[in-house]
């Protein structure tokens, strides 16, 4: 809002923005990180109720604030909300808590590359299928800097 930033590369759906406008650009699988041993970790997918009971660590840096909303969205009711423990790690560090039994980890499909960490991704699913997190580019309507038009240029859809 103040102008500092030309664009932001964020979580969220194109167009759902009031404030700025925005592009979609790409999407990830949602899994869940657990210990090796897990009940769920002999799961090939895992299904919202089966996380219900969980403790949830989220990072303090993006995307854990997307994916505690993300949380409460699927699993908080009226009579139950989930455990979620915020630390101010970096991703790697966080799976290792989850290695260490201290809890499960909501994570982008990327992760699933950092095999070394002691814990196990499973896909996350509800009864329509794979849980996705959109990324998206916001921008100020009124943003007139040239070096802006280049790059949405660049990362907009050609055809």
């Amino acid at each position: 809002m103040s102008g500092a930033l030309d664009a932001a590369i964020v979580l969220g759906d194109a167009g759902k923005c009031e404030t700025f406008k925005t592009v979609g650009l790409w999407s990830e699988h949602l899994v869940v990180a657990l210990p090796k041993g897990h009940p769920l970790a002999d799961k090939p997918i895992v299904y919202w109720p089966d996380l219900r009971g969980e403790r949830f660590l989220v990072t303090v840096r993006d995307p854990g604030p997307d994916i505690r909303v993300i949380l409460l969205r699927h699993l908080a009711a009226p009579s139950d909300h989930p455990k979620i423990v915020t630390c101010r790690l970096s991703r790697e560090s966080l799976l290792s808590e989850v290695a260490e039994g201290r809890g499960v980890a909501l994570q982008c499909a990327s992760a699933t590359g950092l095999t070394s960490l002691g814990v196990v991704f499973r896909p996350v699913h509800d009864g329509g299928g794979a849980t996705r997190l959109g990324y998206v580019a916001c921008w100020k309507p009124d943003n007139t800097n040239p070096a802006l038009k280049t790059f949405l240029n660049g990362i907009r859809p050609h055809g």
